[in-house]
C-alpha cells in the first residue's frame, strides 16, 4: 500500500522558520511550527523521533543536526511527516511505530535552501492485517509500568531507556491500547518536552541513559528508570492493564482481549477516559464476553439476562450507545417470548421511550445511569420469572406502567 506524505521542514537556516510545507499541510503550519520551535531546542548529535497527534492527524517527526552555522554552532532541522489520512482509516491495525523506521526523513547532509527537491511524495508500507498479542521478554513489573504509563490519560510518563527496551515495549504494546487512548497517544524518543498545557503534553518520553530522573519523580510523572530498576509514581494496575499483561505473559490466550478491542473499535466512545471508565468497561465486558463474536458484535439473543448486566457498566464505561443497543435487544427478546402478549410489549414501549429521550439523557449521566439501571433490573426480573405472568411476575405490569410515567 502506498501512503501519500505531507512534509513540514523547520530550521534555523536564515532564521528560525518553516523552510517547506506541503500544500495539504498549510492549515496545520502554525501547529507544526509550534511543535518544531519547542523540540528544536533539544537538538543533539543523536536524532530524536516523535509520534504525535497534531490537529487530529498522525504526525511523525525527526529532529537532527543539519550542519553548523557560521560560528560553528550546531544547526538543527525538524522534519515532520504527516501520512495521508484515508489509507490509515482503512487500516485498523496501523502502528505508527512500524512506519517510523520506513519513512524517508531528511538526513544530515540536506541542502536546506533547496529542500523541496529532496522530499519523497509517498512511501510503500503494508500495515498489519491482524492483531498480534506480543509475548514479552522483559520483566512483568517493567511491562506493567510502561503500559500503565501509556494508558494514563492525564499524566505524563518518562523512562530512562539506554538500551531501547522501553521504546520497543511502547511500539509492541501500542495496538493493545483502547482505541480512544490510542487515537491521541504521543511519544517522544530521546528527549523530554515540558508541556505548556494539556494539548502540548507528550504522553510518554523515553530518555537516554544519562538522564537525571529526580526532577520527574518530584513533578509527579510516572517514572520507569530501567538501569536503576526504579519505578516511581506508578498507580496500581487497572483491570484492563491486568488483562493485557495476562495475554502478554501467557496466562491467557488473548482471545478475550482481542474481542474487547474489536468491540471498542466498532462502537463509538463518548466519555472522558479515566481509570473508573476503564474499570467499568472491563466489568461490562466480563458479562458479555461469551456473547461477543470475534469481530466485536454482542449477540444479545444468546443470553439477554447477561447482556442486561452489562448495560449500566457499558454506559459508565463510555459506550452508552452500545448500552442502549443491548437494552433494546433484551426488551424485544422479552416481548417476543411473552406468554400473554401484555407485559412484554410494555417493556418494549418503555425501552423506546428511553431511546427517544436518549440524547437528552446523555447530557445528564446520573439520570441516564439511573434509568438504564432501573429498566435493566425490571427486564431481568421479568426474564427470571420464566417470561410468564403466571410464573410469578404478578404486579410487574403495574411497575412498568409506573415507569412509563417517568419524566425524562
Amino acid at each position: 500500500m502506498r501512503f501519500g506524505l505531507g512534509h513540514h521542514v523547520f530550521s534555523s537556516e536564515g532564521g528560525y522558520k518553516t523552510m517547506h510545507a506541503s500544500p495539504g499541510l498549510r492549515p496545520m503550519v502554525q501547529t507544526l511550527e509550534g511543535f518544531a520551535k519547542r523540540i528544536y531546542k533539544k537538538v543533539k548529535r543523536e536524532p530524536l523521533f516523535a509520534v504525535l497527534r497534531l490537529d487530529g492527524a498522525f504526525a511523525l517527526s525527526k529532529t537532527f543536526v543539519a550542519g553548523s552555522d557560521h560560528v560553528g554552532r550546531l544547526r538543527g532541522c525538524v522534519h515532520t511527516i504527516v501520512p495521508e489520512a484515508a489509507p490509515l482509516r482503512a487500516a485498523p491495525f496501523f502502528n505508527p511505530f512500524d512506519l517510523l523506521g520506513r519513512l524517508p526523513f531528511l538526513g544530515e547532509g540536506v541542502n536546506l535552501l533547496a529542500v523541496a527537491g529532496e522530499l519523497e511524495p509517498d512511501v510503500e508500507f503494508a500495515p498489519g492485517t491482524e492483531l498480534v498479542v506480543p509475548k514479552l521478554d522483559v520483566t512483568e513489573e517493567i511491562a506493567q509500568a510502561v503500559f500503565t504509563g501509556m494508558l494514563s490519560p492525564h499524566h505524563e510518563a518518562v523512562a530512562c531507556d539506554p538500551r531501547g527496551e522501553v521504546r520497543d515495549l511502547i511500539a509492541r504494546l501500542y495496538l493493545l491500547l483502547p482505541p480512544f487512548v490510542r487515537s491521541g497517544f504521543s511519544a517522544l524518543l530521546g528527549a523530554h518536552l515540558p508541556p505548556i498545557d494539556d494539548s502540548t503534553r507528550i504522553d510518554f518520553s523515553a530518555l537516554p541513559g544519562n538522564a537525571n530522573m529526580k526532577e520527574f519523580v518530584g513533578s509527579g510523572s510516572l517514572v520507569v528508570d530501567v538501569p536503576r530498576g526504579r519505578l516511581e509514581n506508578v498507580p496500581a494496575p487497572s483491570p484492563y492493564c491486568e488483562m493485557v499483561m495476562d495475554a502478554c505473559f501467557g496466562r491467557s490466550d488473548g482471545a478475550a482481549l482481542k474481542k474487547l478491542l474489536s468491540l471498542m473499535g466498532r462502537n463509538a466512545f463518548s466519555a472522558e477516559p479515566t481509570w473508573d471508565v476503564l474499570r467499568s468497561l472491563v466489568e461490562a465486558f466480563s458479562h458479555v464476553e461469551k456473547l461477543t463474536t470475534d469481530d466485536g458484535k454482542v449477540v444479545t439473543s444468546a443470553s439477554p439476562e447477561a447482556a442486561l448486566k452489562a448495560v449500566v457498566p457499558f454506559a459508565r464505561g463510555g459506550y452508552p450507545d452500545l448500552a442502549l443497543e443491548l437494552l433494546r435487544g433484551a426488551a424485544e427478546q422479552a416481548a417476543s417470548k411473552s406468554d400473554t402478549g401484555e407485559f412484554g410489549p410494555g417493556l418494549v414501549q418503555l425501552a423506546r421511550k428511553v431511546e427517544s429521550n436518549f440524547e437528552q439523557m446523555k447530557k445528564r449521566p446520573a439520570v441516564l445511569f439511573q434509568r438504564l439501571g432501573q429498566l435493566s433490573d425490571e427486564l431481568r426480573r421479568y426474564l427470571a420469572h420464566g417470561r410468564s405472568r403466571q410464573a410469578g411476575a404478578k404486579g410487574q405490569d403495574e411497575i412498568t406502567d409506573t415507569m412509563l410515567s417517568w419524566d425524562f
